[in-house]
């Protein structure tokens, strides 16, 4: 994989080169944590959705209806705070420099930008949906707007279902905290990698080469030789024409009736 971002130094200080621009390693970990952040938020978002959505099937056979409350309750907080979230994300996006503002924009136009080979395959080795197949990332029901979507994370609905269990708020904090430790790790190629993923643009796909025209393909080539007047040495004409469709009775008999 074509690597854009590069780790460099200047009196001392480390530096990410990408293009001809120059930038801090900190821009780019707080971009990358204020994604996670929200990505996380929108699928816990979904995540209670989905529950709230069984709890209204199941309170039709069960007169009790208080799972329900708390699943919207929950719905209702976890909303309030995706406003600032989206916020941080902003604020993120803003500090970047004009080169990398819109390499990130160009690579956002695509709505499926996420789906790239390299971040299909971190999410299968993290056990993500992308491990089995579901097509969850490519097909996620988030809210309206393209911010937010992305692989799995910790409140992946497919995922909590998949093991049969809820990972822990204690467990949730630790991984995330693991994950900012490897991008703030002295000279993370992990965030090297990271980097790339989310600025640099999409491969270009294979060229195909034309199709012959149906014409083309159906054409024969005539040799005529027409004597000269010394009749000696004949002139050779070489024309092209298109082949006539076999009729029914030339392919039972093999000749034009």
């Amino acid at each position: 994989m074509l690597t854009w971002f590069e780790w460099g130094s200047y009196r001392n200080r480390d530096l990410l080169y990408y293009r001809s621009d120059t930038v801090g390693p900190r821009e780019i970990i707080e971009l990358l944590l204020a994604e996670h952040a929200l990505r996380e938020l929108k699928q816990r978002e979904e995540a209670l959705k989905q529950r709230s959505i069984a709890l209204q099937k199941a309170k039709a056979i069960e007169s009790d209806s208080s799972e329900l409350e708390d699943a919207n309750a929950q719905l209702d907080e976890t909303r309030k705070q995706i406003p600032r979230k989206e916020h941080d994300l902003y604020g993120a996006v803003s500090m970047l420099t004009s080169v990398l503002r819109k390499d990130y924009d160009s690579l956002r136009r695509n709505t499926k930008w996420f789906m790239r080979k390299e971040m299909v395959q971190d999410c299968s080795d993290r056990g993500g949906c992308c491990s089995r197949g579901c097509g969850c990332c490519s097909q996620r029901h988030l809210s309206k707007g393209t911010k937010g979507d992305g692989h799995c994370t910790t409140e992946c609905w497919c995922c909590t279902a998949f093991r049969g269990f809820e990972i822990s708020k204690e467990d949730k904090i630790d991984m995330v905290k693991d994950f900012q430790s490897r991008l703030e790790r002295n000279r993370s190629g992990y965030l090297i990698d990271m980097a790339d993923w989310f600025f640099s643009p999409l491969p270009e796909p294979p060229a195909v080469a034309p199709k012959l025209s149906t014409v083309a393909s159906q054409t024969m080539t005539v040799i005529a030789k027409t004597p000269t007047k010394d009749m000696k040495t004949p002139t050779v004409t070489v024309t092209t024409k298109p082949l006539k469709p076999r009729s029914r009775w030339q392919k039972i008999f093999g000749r034009n009736k």
